[in-house]
C-alpha cells in the first residue's frame, strides 16, 4: 500500500514535513492503524483537493492513509477508485467503487460514480442501470440526470436524453455543462435554433466554456462558416490542446481561402496527434479562388509533387473519414485534363487504406437475374441543392416507369415531405445511411442492388470514399460534378452526347456513355410577378450589365480576359459578379487577382453585388441584366433555368471538357448557336452585341422562348437512362 512519505509536506495541510507533525503525533500516542475522525476527515477533504487539482499521486496517497485507519470508508473507497480509472486501471476501479457500495448501500454518490466509470469504458446499459439506482435513492441528483442524458445519447436515445438534460437543469438552472449537453442533444435532432440558443444560455453562466464555443461554431460551420469562425477561434484560445476545435479551425480557414494559416492550423493538429490524415490535407491542400493562371500551374505541379512523397511513405489510414480526409474537389476548377491526377489521387487512398475496397457479398456470387433490376441513386444532395434539381425528377420518373426496383440512398434524414417535394409521387423507397463508411458499406450490401448510380462523386468526403467499394456489379457516375472520378470501382461515366468532344473518352477513367439527352430533367419555374428596378435589386442603374451569377470559384483567370474586353469594347458597361454567400474573403482574393489581370481604367466597372438567395429576386436580376456570361472553364449549370425560362441571352465559349461545355448543351437544344464562340475576342464582341443592340436582343430573347421546351419537363432524360439502365450488361 502507497504511503506518504516521511519528509513530504504533512497532509494536514500543516507547514512541516510528515515526520516532524503527524507521524510523530502518532508516535507519541501508538498509534498504529488507528486516527482520530478529525484527522480522516481532513485526510478525506485534502485527497479531494488533490483530486480536483489533477494531483492524483498526492490524493491517492491520501485515500490509501484512510483506508489504513478504516478500511471500509466508503468516500476513500470511491475516489480511490476514480483515481485508479483515471490512471488505466478501470477493474480495479470498479473493485473498489463495488465495495464502496456494499459499505454504503444507500449512497446516491457511489453509485454515480461507479455509472460515470461504466459509461468510460462503454459499459452503457450497466452505466443507464447504476445511474438509475442513483436517481432512486435521490431523485434531486442533477449529476446524475445529467451523466444519464450522455449515455442515453450515446445509445442515439435522443428523446430520452434531452428529458434527463432537461431535469437537470430544473434542478439547478446555472448547470452550464447540462446545458451545453442539452444543446448537443437537440443539434443531433436537427434543431439547430433550438441548440444555439441552449449553447449560449451555457456561455453566459460560464463565459470560458470551451467546448460551448465550439458546438456554437460547429452548429453555424455548414450554413453560416464565417460567423462560426469566432466561436471556434475562441474554444481554440481557451484550450489550444483541443484537437476537434483545430480540426475544425483548419477546416474553416481552407475554406475561406486562408491557405497558409489553415496549413499552420493543419501542423499543430499534427503536434497534437500524428494523424497520417491532417498531414495529407496540409500537403493537398488548393486555394478555393483562383490566382493568375502562372500561379493556378504553379498549384498544381505542387499539388501532384506532393501526392508523389506521399505516394512514397507508406502511409495507412483506417478510416479516411475519421482521420479528416477530404476530396480534392478545386481541382476541376483549373480548365485542365484531370484524369492522370484523379486516378493517382484514387491509387494513393486505394494502398493506403485497403478497406475501402470492400466487396459487397451479391457481387461476388454468379449474378441471378430477377424480375426487375434494382437500382441505387446515391447523394448527400437528395433535396434543395442543384444535383437534386438535376436528377431528382429522373429518379421519381424512373421509379413511375414500373421497369425497376428504386432506391434512392443518403445520409440525409430527409422527411417524407421533403423526399415528395423533390421527388413527385415517388414509387422507390428511401434508405438513409449511417454516416459511417463501414456500416454504409454494409447497409448498401444488404439492398443487393443490380445497379449503383452516385448523383455526384467529389463534392463531398462521404460519397468519394464510400465509391471505392464494389457495392453492386455495375456502377455508374452522372456530373453532379463533372469530373471524371480516377476510381477501379467505378464503371461507367454518364455523360451528354451534345456536350462532349469526339476524343472525350481520354478525359475519363471510367467507360464514357454519351446518352444522347443526358440524364436531365428540369421544371419550369414560376416567374416572378412583381419587377423591381436596377436599384432595389443592388444593379447598376446605367449602362448595360453583363451577369456571371456564377459562384467566384468557378472563374479561372483566363476569364478576365473577357471582362477586360468586354469592358474596352462598351465603355459604359459594367459586369456584375456575385459575392459568396458564405464567404466574404472570396470576393477580397478575387480583387487581387483582377488587380494583375484587369487594367485600372475599367477594372472599377466590375462590380460584385450580394449573392440573391430569394429565387424570385435572381430571376429579377437575369431579367433585369441585358447579356448573361457563361463563365470557363467550368461553365453554367442549374443557374439555365431561370436563364432560359425568363429569356435573357447569354454567350459561352465552350472549353474542352464536359464542365465547360453545358452552356454549348444548353444552346443545341434549343437552336442557339450563334450564342456559342470560340475565343476571348468573339465571346466578347457577341457579348457587347447582344447588350447594346435592342433588337438583337430581342431576337435571341425570342428564339429561347420559342424553343425552351426542349429543356423543361423533357421526358427524354427518363428515356435514356431507362435505355441504358435496362440494357447495360451486369456481370454474371
Amino acid at each position: 500500500m502507497t504511503t506518504i512519505d516521511k519528509n513530504d509536506p504533512c497532509p494536514c495541510g500543516s507547514t512541516k514535513k510528515y515526520k516532524h507533525c503527524c507521524q510523530r503525533k502518532e508516535k507519541k500516542q501508538d498509534v498504529k492503524p488507528t486516527h482520530s475522525a478529525a484527522m480522516v476527515s481532513t485526510w478525506l477533504q485534502l485527497g479531494m483537493q488533490s483530486l480536483r487539482q489533477e494531483r492524483l499521486q498526492q490524493a491517492k496517497a491520501l485515500y490509501e492513509q484512510v483506508l489504513h485507519a478504516n478500511p471500509r470508508q466508503p468516500d476513500a473507497l470511491q475516489w480511490l477508485g476514480v483515481i485508479q480509472h483515471k490512471q488505466g486501471n478501470s477493474i480495479r476501479a470498479l473493485e473498489l467503487i463495488s465495495e464502496a457500495i456494499v459499505v454504503s448501500p444507500g449512497n446516491a454518490f457511489c453509485y454515480s460514480t461507479l455509472g460515470n466509470v461504466l459509461k468510460d469504458i462503454g459499459q452503457n446499459e450497466l452505466a443507464v442501470e447504476s445511474y438509475g439506482k442513483a436517481l432512486t435513492i435521490k431523485p434531486d441528483f442533477a449529476e446524475a440526470h445529467n451523466n444519464l442524458g450522455i449515455v442515453l445519447s450515446m445509445q442515439g436515445k435522443l428523446n430520452e436524453a434531452v428529458e434527463s438534460y432537461r431535469k437537470a437543469i430544473a434542478l439547478i438552472p446555472g448547470y452550464a455543462e447540462a446545458l451545453n449537453n442539452l444543446g448537443t442533444a437537440l443539434q443531433a435532432q436537427g434543431q439547430a435554433e433550438a441548440a444555439l440558443e441552449v449553447y449560449q444560455r451555457a456561455l453566459v453562466l460560464t463565459p470560458n466554456f470551451g467546448q460551448a464555443y465550439f458546438n456554437v461554431g460547429n452548429t453555424l460551420h455548414e450554413k453560416t462558416p464565417e460567423q462560426a469562425l469566432p466561436y471556434i477561434q475562441k474554444a481554440v484560445a481557451l484550450k489550444p490542446d483541443f484537437l476537434e476545435a483545430l480540426l475544425t479551425l483548419a477546416k474553416l480557414l481552407h475554406a475561406q481561402g486562408e491557405v497558409d494559416q489553415a496549413k499552420a492550423a493543419y501542423a499543430r493538429c499534427y503536434a497534437l496527434k500524428a494523424s497520417p490524415g491532417t498531414k495529407i490535407q496540409a500537403e493537398l491542400m488548393l486555394p478555393p479562388i483562383m490566382g493568375t493562371w502562372n500561379e493556378v500551374l504553379s498549384v498544381r505541379e505542387n499539388f501532384e509533387r506532393k501526392l508523389a512523397q506521399l505516394a512514397q511513405e507508406n502511409i495507412r489510414i483506417d478510416d479516411p473519414l475519421k482521420e479528416y480526409c477530404n476530396t480534392n474537389f478545386h481541382l476541376a476548377y483549373h480548365g485542365v485534363n484531370d484524369k492522370k491526377v484523379q486516378v493517382n489521387v484514387a491509387q494513393f487512398y486505394a494502398r493506403a487504406c485497403p478497406s475501402l475496397q470492400f466487396v459487397a457479398p451479391h457481387c461476388a456470387r454468379p449474378h441471378v437475374a430477377g424480375n426487375r433490376r434494382r437500382i441505387g441513386f446515391l447523394s448527400k444532395f437528395i433535396t434543395r441543392h442543384s444535383v437534386a434539381l438535376s436528377f431528382s425528377r429522373i429518379v421519381a420518373g424512373l421509379a413511375a416507369t414500373g421497369e425497376f426496383d428504386v432506391t434512392l440512398i443518403s445520409t440525409v434524414d430527409a422527411d417524407q415531405a421533403l423526399i415528395q417535394e423533390a421527388y413527385p409521387n415517388f414509387a422507390g423507397q428511401y434508405v438513409r445511411l449511417t454516416a459511417d463508411l463501414e456500416k454504409a458499406r454494409h447497409e448498401i450490401a444488404a439492398l443487393e442492388l443490380d445497379v449503383l448510380v452516385y448523383l455526384d462523386i467529389g463534392m463531398e468526403a462521404f460519397s468519394y470514399f464510400l465509391a471505392f467499394a464494389r457495392l453492386a456489379p455495375v456502377q455508374c457516375v452522372v456530373g453532379g460534378h463533372p469530373v471524371t472520378t480516377g476510381i477501379p470501382a467505378m464503371d461507367y461515366y454518364l455523360s451528354i452526347e451534345l456536350g462532349e468532344v469526339e476524343h472525350a473518352q481520354e478525359h475519363y477513367s471510367e467507360r464514357l456513355v454519351k446518352l444522347p439527352y443526358g440524364a436531365l430533367y428540369f421544371e419550369r419555374p414560376a416567374l416572378p410577378s412583381l419587377n423591381k428596378t436596377k436599384i432595389e435589386l443592388g444593379l447598376p442603374a446605367e449602362g448595360s450589365i453583363y451577369a456571371c451569377p456564377m459562384t467566384l470559384h468557378k472563374l479561372h483567370p483566363d476569364f478576365d480576359a473577357a471582362i477586360e474586353r468586354i469592358l474596352q469594347l462598351d465603355p459604359t458597361g459594367h459586369v456584375v459578379l456575385f459575392a459568396d454567400k458564405k464567404f466574404s474573403a472570396w470576393q477580397k482574393q478575387l480583387e487581387r487577382r483582377l488587380r494583375s489581370t484587369i487594367s485600372a481604367d475599367v477594372r472599377h466597372r466590375v462590380v460584385f453585388i450580394p449573392w440573391v438567395t430569394d429565387p424570385q429576386d435572381f430571376m429579377r436580376v437575369v431579367d433585369a441584366s441585358d447579356v448573361i456570361l457563361d463563365s470557363f472553364h467550368f461553365g453554367i449549370g442549374t443557374t439555365a433555368i431561370p436563364i432560359c425560362s425568363i429569356g435573357t441571352p447569354f454567350v459561352t465559349k465552350p472549353s474542352e471538357f464536359l464542365r465547360g461545355r453545358v452552356g454549348l448543351y444548353y444552346c443545341r437544344l434549343m437552336d442557339l448557336t450563334e450564342c456559342v464562340t470560340h475565343d476571348v475576342e468573339s465571346y466578347s464582341a457577341k457579348a457587347v452585341s447582344i447588350a447594346t443592340i435592342p433588337s438583337e436582343r430581342e431576337r435571341i430573347k425570342k428564339i429561347m422562348l420559342a424553343n425552351n421546351h426542349a429543356l423543361f419537363q423533357n421526358d427524354r432524360g427518363v428515356h435514356d437512362m431507362t435505355h441504358f439502365l435496362a440494357n447495360v450488361v451486369v456481370p454474371n
